[in-house]
């Protein structure tokens, strides 16, 4: 949807930083009946795992360094990108990295858009055992747009996850966001 140019931008600023484009790794996608019957689509990537409520189809992207997911049932889509660092990343570089990605990802939002076109919250950020963390939400009213990003940086990796939903309640798609997000896991 609208990540692609945030993508080229963010590549180009990540290689200032020694990160390099991912090389193609293996996905497991399997679908599975959780206890209370309905369908999940587990994925199990070298670098990250999700769970994704329902059936979901895969499409990689940019040799591999983007995930695209897309919901069967709904207008739904989670876009995973993967920017693995080229040399291990010291507690300083590592917040510089996630500040100034969380940055850029946030004005990619609004790019080319007048401010009162998007709604977002602030970030809310974290760290736990070397891992940063930011997560913040988002509206498009116009286009009954919704987004939610999940941004990790690791000593190795930035990872962004950014879900989308088009026409859901936002009650609904903050939900949905919570599960899908909640569940997200890198593999370090």
């Amino acid at each position: 949807m609208r990540t692609t140019n945030f993508i080229f931008l963010l590549m180009g600023i990540l290689s200032i930083f020694g990160c390099s484009k991912p090389k193609p790794k293996e996905t497991t996608v399997s679908q599975k009946e959780t206890t209370i019957s309905k369908k999940e689509t587990a994925v199990f990537e070298k670098a990250f795992g999700i769970t994704l409520p329902g059936e979901w189809s895969r499409r990689s992207e940019d040799g591999g360094s983007r995930i695209v997911f897309s919901s069967s049932a709904t207008h739904e889509q989670l876009t995973v990108s993967l920017m693995p660092s080229s040399t291990r990343m010291d507690p300083a570089l590592r917040l510089s990295t996630f500040n100034q990605v969380m940055e850029l990802r946030r004005q990619a939002e609004t790019h080319g858009l007048p401010p009162s076109a998007i709604k977002m919250t602030a970030p809310s950020v974290s760290e736990m055992s070397g891992i940063h963390s930011g997560r913040y939400s988002g509206s498009e009213p116009a286009s009954q747009r919704r987004f939610t990003c999940l941004l990790f940086c690791s000593s190795s990796l930035v990872a962004t996850f950014y879900y989308e939903a088009i026409g859901l309640p936002q009650s609904e798609a903050d939900e949905r966001a919570n599960a899908i997000l909640g569940s997200a896991k890198l593999n370090e």
